[in-house]
């Protein structure tokens, strides 16, 4: 089962407002492993790294994006 509208939302503005550190997560910037671990973390939800890519990329985000420092804050 993933995740609901709502916590996509959510996953959605956590993406683009935080980094990894702040959830306890040890990266720097946002990758599928660390979004993965954001979503078990937050959600109680499991997906796969691959399942992670095309899910932020269906919430309309890049990594590249969401990891470029201050463009969002």
């Amino acid at each position: 089962m993933g995740l609901n509208d709502s916590q996509r939302d959510k996953l959605k503005l956590i993406l683009m407002r935080s980094k990894p550190g702040d959830f306890g997560i040890d990266e720097y910037k946002w990758s599928s492993a660390s979004v993965k671990e954001l979503i078990q973390l937050q959600f109680s939800v499991v997906y796969q790294e691959s399942s992670v890519k095309k899910l932020v990329h269906r919430m309309g985000l890049k990594f590249g994006d969401i990891n470029d420092i201050g463009r969002l804050k």
